[in-house]
């Protein structure tokens, strides 16, 4: 009788042994399916957000070199070393930054506390009138903090765009639309606060809702958000922020305090600052603002490294289970195997059918763990990855409580401006039955199965065949 025969009628004949052997193979290979999948699920989202959140680098005043009285004649980034910069490899975008303090209303109202400004206007600057509004320009709004993530949100109309350059268009809030009953393509004229221009006009083609703050700073008319106005970044030039040089110049074409580059990869970063660091000012300097890509890919890379220990000590765990399963019901035909030897079978053969004996029921609790795994690995990483966006975002929201969390600064003529931190992590991944995920997991039982085999047959045929059938007198 071959070895094939005799494992198909021993694998018939123990069928409790198999069964055992069935039911904990199937919870194993579930197992190490989980820790196959989840990581490989993980992964997927963690390339899909390099590509999609990328990388900023943001280039900014050094405030260093800012005199302590605060007044300063701020060196700009000029066109050519912006546009040098914009031709880098790895961007895939990039944004303008710059705005001022130093300008008024002319002809509609702001909103706020009338007595306080005035109250201020006494002790202002002789000559000039106290400012009532912020005028913030951007090459694109619509990638400015305030509205990625600071509260501020498109109400009606359109963003200020690249193309917009050049052109006086502004957003104002629904708030000022509303208390001066301006609409979409009406003009509002702005003027410098000395008084220095006659004022320009700018026609309203969006509006946008502004987060809401306390009673107290709503008075203050800088302090409200409502109150900013948003228009292209060149046309922040037509007045002179630098309010403290009465001879400087006006120039649309030289104002950037600070330009935001976004790369596709947060491993190019490097790369850029050291070709930057030949292009901009000494004056400047770049800080690389990956959190973003961090909080967003933090939750995954901790499953990530989570699930692949867990499937290494299933492994681990599974050899030695079904390692000592097998020993056991090895132990006990230790005389049917010294028998075969004296007959003269091969050792090569015996180890052939017992392997054949465990494979057989094994491929059977392979298919069963397929269906069963796929199902815990969605739900043990779906509630993996939750916990950790839980625990990321708990985290963040101690760290801000505390007032020590990590600012993001840029450069205005006010100063230091704060941004947060913000993104949105991946909370959810795509897991699906891969054929390569079949393979690991077929090479990972496999080797479960060749270890579990061989340590116990090598403990019983290294013994002589008389040996054998002498300890079991």
């Amino acid at each position: 009788m071959n070895f094939i025969k005799r494992a198909l009628l021993s694998v018939w004949k123990h069928k409790v042994k198999n069964l055992i052997l069935i039911v904990t193979f199937s919870v194993i290979a579930a197992l190490v399916y989980v820790g196959i999948c989840v990581p490989a699920a993980a992964q997927q989202q963690v390339d899909r957000a390099k590509k999609t959140v990328g990388s900023e680098v943001t280039i900014y005043l050094n405030v260093d070199t800012v005199p302590e009285s605060g007044e300063f004649d701020p060196v700009t980034l000029n066109p050519d070393s912006l546009s040098k910069l914009s031709k880098l490899s790895h961007i895939q975008s990039y944004n303008y930054l710059t705005s001022t303090t130093a300008v008024v209303s002319d002809g509609f109202n702001m909103i706020g506390n009338e007595d306080i400004r005035q109250a201020a206007q006494e002790s202002f600057i002789p000559g000039m009138i106290f400012p009532n509004m912020n005028l913030y320009g951007a090459l694109d709004i619509s990638k400015m903090d305030k509205f990625l993530s600071g509260g501020y949100s498109l109400y009606s109309g359109r963003f200020i765009s690249p193309s917009d350059i050049g052109k006086p268009v502004a957003m104002i809030s629904k708030n000022v639309a509303d208390k001066n009953n301006l609409r979409l393509r009406d003009k509002i004229k702005v003027k410098d606060c000395r008084e220095i221009s006659k004022g320009i006009e700018f026609t309203i083609i969006g509006t946008y809702t502004a987060p809401a703050v306390n009673s107290t700073l709503a008075e203050y008319y800088q302090s409200n958000p409502v109150n900013d106005v948003f228009i292209p970044y060149d046309l922040v030039g037509l007045f002179d922020y630098s309010t403290w040089n009465v001879n400087k110049p006006y120039a649309t074409d030289n104002n950037v305090l600070t330009a935001m580059y976004f790369l596709d990869d947060p491993a190019n970063v490097s790369n850029f600052i050291n070709q930057a660091k030949q292009i901009i000012p000494s004056d400047y300097k770049i800080e690389s603002n990956d959190d973003l890509y961090k909080q967003t890919v933090a939750p995954l890379e901790k499953i990530n490294n989570t699930t692949n220990l867990f499937a290494l000590i299933t492994v681990l765990a599974g050899c030695l289970i079904i390692g000592l399963i097998i020993a056991i019901f090895l132990k006990g035909r230790n005389f049917e195997y010294g028998v075969l030897l004296a007959l003269g079978e091969k050792k090569v053969k015996i180890i052939g059918q017992t392997i054949l004996e465990v494979l057989i029921p094994v491929c059977l609790a392979f298919c069963i763990a397929l269906a069963v795994g796929n199902v815990a690995a969605k739900q043990i990483g779906g509630a993996m990855l939750k916990n950790e966006v839980q625990t990321e975002q708990q985290q963040k929201e101690d760290i801000e409580n505390t007032g020590t969390n990590g600012v993001h600064r840029i450069v205005t003529v006010q100063g230091l401006v704060g941004k947060p931190l913000n993104a949105v992590p991946i909370e959810d991944i795509n897991i699906a039955l891969a054929p390569t995920d079949c393979a690991k997991l077929a090479l990972a039982s496999l080797l479960i199965v060749l270890i579990s085999i061989l340590i116990p047959c090598g403990s019983i045929l290294r013994f002589k065949p008389r040996r054998i059938l002498a300890s079991q007198k």
